[in-house]
């Protein structure tokens, strides 16, 4: 299978137009390379996302299907109509993750080296 990809500026923004045999994408960037749009062609609707531009390195706040609390990190996400909230280490790795209610949903677990035990 072939693809083709085809780069287009306009207005400070970038639209990469990626096409193969089964679907032609659309990936709208900005001057920074920051992805705000993304479209099927054979299909109407398109995804956006919404950046917050005031903290320092943005973060996303919305990708179109789900809603992210943003504070210093990610500090949740809601997809559909539940919210999961994570809860790092001293060191920043998301070690759980809780419900609402605050029932733990999901655990990792780290080796000093980084590997999943």
């Amino acid at each position: 299978m072939s693809a083709t990809v085809k780069l287009e500026t306009v207005r400070h923004l970038s639209m990469v137009r990626a096409e193969s045999v089964t679907a032609t994408l659309v990936y709208t960037y900005t001057v920074n390379g920051l992805r705000i749009a993304q479209a099927d062609v054979a299909y109407a609707g398109a995804q956006t996302y919404v950046w917050d531009w005031a903290s320092g390195v943005p973060e996303m706040l919305s990708d179109g299907d789900s809603l992210y609390l943003v504070g210093y990190d990610t500090l949740g996400w809601e997809e559909g109509s539940s919210w999961t909230f994570a809860l790092p280490d001293a060191l920043g790795s998301v070690r759980q993750e809780t419900s609402i209610t605050g029932t733990v949903v999901m655990t990792r677990e780290w080796t000093p080296f980084g590997s999943l035990p």
